[in-house]
């Protein structure tokens, strides 16, 4: 996949949550970095504490990007919860560069039993600006998930964590439960 990074762009700013999208968005600007070195990527976690279960599981994914690269990523959390658009506006206030999140098409058919506030299931509305870049917007998680198996990086998505309301357990209820049981079909049809 060609995430068509700015010609312009030498800062890329990655919006990293440990989760299916940002894991393998992740991935993939890394291999774009093999063509462009001079790439500097930073990832931002958000709602996150350091040394909590979030952050641990983020660090354990970025270590093992890190060794297979061979680069040293920024990684910054910020414990405040924002709103993405803020996020991203307050973040290019403040920075050079291209902000890449993982936000991917929205499932109208799923029925989730768990509804998180604002959250679920998600409202994708237009991106904050054109430095804003979400590669994966008009895709579901079955097309996103099927990078993983074309890149053979099957054991970072075993590394990676969905849902809204539990962080050490799924709850198997909430719309993004849901949507990675949907999404893991495409990884059980090509085993």
């Amino acid at each position: 996949m060609n995430l068509h990074i700015p010609e312009d762009c030498k800062k890329v700013h990655v919006l990293f949550s440990g989760g299916v999208d940002s894991t393998i968005l992740l991935y993939l600007l890394l291999l774009e970095k093999q063509n462009r070195p001079e790439l500097d990527i930073q990832c931002h976690g958000l709602e996150m504490f350091t040394n909590s279960e979030k952050f641990n599981r983020c660090k354990r994914i970025l270590t093992v990007l890190e060794e297979k690269f061979d680069v040293k990523l920024t990684f910054t959390s910020y414990n405040k919860r924002f709103i993405l658009r803020e996020f991203v506006k307050l973040l290019l206030s403040v920075n050079e560069g291209y902000v890449f999140s993982g936000c991917n098409k929205v499932l109208d058919f799923l029925n989730p039993k768990n509804y998180i506030p604002g959250d679920t299931p998600p409202v994708r509305g237009n991106p904050f600006n054109e430095y804003h870049i979400r590669p994966f917007i008009d895709m579901d998680k079955k097309q996103i998930i099927s990078y993983y198996v074309k890149y053979d990086v099957l054991h970072l998505f075993d590394m990676t964590y969905s849902c809204g309301f539990n962080f050490k357990t799924p709850c198997n209820d909430c719309y993004f439960c849901l949507e990675r049981m949907w999404g893991l079909q495409v990884v059980q049809e090509n085993i």
